[in-house]
């Protein structure tokens, strides 16, 4: 990674917050996951007040956002403990939205090679393998609810760990095959209907195989979520569409949508240059301060989590990018191709600039809140689990990638 002016700056800032940053991340997520009096006291006051409660899916979205952030900023021990117990309390998996930390899974896999990590990842795969989807396999975002949408959250997530886990079983080596991570066994994805157990076959060839349904997969859901629900005025995605009218739901550029496709695409790659062409459209709307705003036509207020979780996805993205020798494409303002990346890391460092005057004490403040439904987003900032994990999460990434550990 080169070289700009602000890189001394984030590492340096980086490294006297990481300590105070992985804390509160930690206490984040043990608040999560706290069952007594006072917490089922506030979660009471905010069913009264109508404000979203916390679920008992120990993978939710939060709590995948903080293991991410303490995964990028090597707390291997914390996510460890909390995976294990979780399958100790038998790895049940809820909702979609427990992939972005199947996604973190799978990379705990790759790091520990401990098969009960790959074996949770299984889970999680099942899981997406069996939920309601449409005729085309777009994942629907609350399934058994009485209307069927599909959400850039859903989609983005889903695509994060189908391309990460599909990543991991092609690289699994041959003589490391237990039958409890044979997934020639597991329920496999069928393109065009519900999941079906994969023949008997020889083990590596079935992985393999499907290794490679659940790549198609990942990139489908992304793709196919920006065919039915770009809005044609701004180019923009929209937060949502009804699956059973197509109509599309929420606000054009909520920039957390935008985020959630773009932390899956990152996994995807180029996918024939969308993966740029999203990144140039949100960076169209970077304030000057450098980070995102929580909607991205309005240009404020400004959303650490927005920032963090685009900062960390083109990151990634140069990583797969390079890894796989796929070129990452720009258009300079003369509609040109330019194969320059440097743009596009200048772009998350200048967020990564912006979000540091955010973190008091190594709490990030300045994140929206949760969103309650469609083109509902109360406006209420600060400190929440998802701007903690996601800045944690960038920082980490950036300090990383100059040191080249990643």
């Amino acid at each position: 990674m080169a070289d700009h002016p602000e890189t001394a700056q984030i590492i340096n800032e980086y490294s006297r917050l990481r300590d105070a940053l992985v804390r509160t991340a930690k206490a984040d997520l043990k608040d999560l996951m706290r069952e007594d009096p006072v917490r089922r006291a506030k979660d009471a006051v905010k069913k009264l007040l109508r404000r979203p409660m916390r679920t008992k899916d120990e993978l939710f979205w939060p709590q995948g956002m903080l293991l991410l952030g303490l995964l990028e900023a090597g707390e291997i021990q914390a996510v460890k403990d909390f995976f294990d117990r979780w399958l100790s309390r038998g790895g049940v998996v809820v909702y979609p939205d427990d992939a972005l930390a199947g996604y973190v899974l799978v990379r705990l896999y790759e790091q520990t090679a401990d098969d009960r990590y790959l074996e949770g990842a299984h889970k999680v795969a099942e899981y997406l393998s069996r939920t309601e989807r449409n005729e085309e396999r777009m994942i629907v975002y609350q399934p058994g609810k009485p209307v069927q949408n599909i959400a850039a959250d859903g989609a983005g997530m889903a695509a994060l760990f189908l391309a990460r886990y599909a990543k991991c079983l092609a690289a699994l080596p041959a003589d490391h095959r237990p039958g409890d991570v044979d997934v020639s066994s597991k329920e496999k994805i069928n393109e065009t209907g519900p999941a079906e157990t994969a023949p008997a076959a020889d083990t590596e060839i079935a992985n393999v195989a499907y290794a490679e349904e659940c790549a198609d997969d990942a990139r489908r859901q992304v793709t196919d979520y920006l065919r039915c629900a770009t809005d044609a005025a701004t180019g923009l995605p929209m937060h949502g569409f009804d699956l059973a009218s197509g109509k599309q739901k929420g606000l054009a550029g909520w920039g957390r949508a935008a985020a959630w496709l773009l932390m899956g695409m990152s996994e995807c790659g180029s996918l024939d240059g969308q993966t740029e062409e999203l990144i140039q459209k949100v960076l169209q709307y970077q304030r000057d301060d450098g980070l995102i705003p929580w909607h991205l036509p309005a240009g404020d207020p400004a959303d650490t989590s927005a920032s963090g979780m685009i900062a960390w996805s083109i990151l990634n993205f140069e990583q797969n990018s390079a890894s796989s020798g796929i070129e990452v494409k720009q258009q300079n303002a003369a509609g040109l191709d330019n194969t320059d990346a440097d743009l596009f890391r200048e772009a998350a460092g200048r967020i990564l600039i912006g979000i540091l005057p955010q973190i008091n004490d190594g709490v990030v403040t300045g994140s929206l809140g949760e969103c309650i439904d469609f083109g509902v987003h109360p406006q209420n900032y600060g400190h929440n689990p998802w701007g903690q994990g996601a800045a944690l999460a960038a920082l980490a990434r950036y300090a990383a990638a100059q040191e080249g550990k990643v």
